[in-house]
């Protein structure tokens, strides 16, 4: 794909498909058969659990959890979470 922001042509294109539509957050989740509270959708809609600081930038929180949480406990939560995709 050219560019940063592709048509849904060039998108098509690119993944050889036919046609490309997006979801709503209600229909990824439906998709998945469970229910809304089974995930975190703060990426999507902006509703943080915790209070966020959106100055703050995303990379610098991640680096900050890696230092405290070890890989164990951190892969041991990952396996737990649901995934939307």
């Amino acid at each position: 794909m050219a560019g940063p922001n592709p048509t849904i042509e060039e998108i098509c294109d690119y993944l050889n498909a036919d046609s490309v539509a997006y979801l709503s957050q209600e229909g990824m989740v439906k998709a998945t058969g469970l229910s809304a509270e089974s995930f975190c959708m703060a990426c999507y809609d902006g509703d943080y659990p915790v209070a966020f600081d959106p100055m703050v930038d995303k990379h610098i929180m991640e680096q900050r959890r890696a230092r405290v949480e070890s890989i164990g406990e951190a892969l041991a939560k990952e396996e737990l979470q649901p995934r939307l995709l």
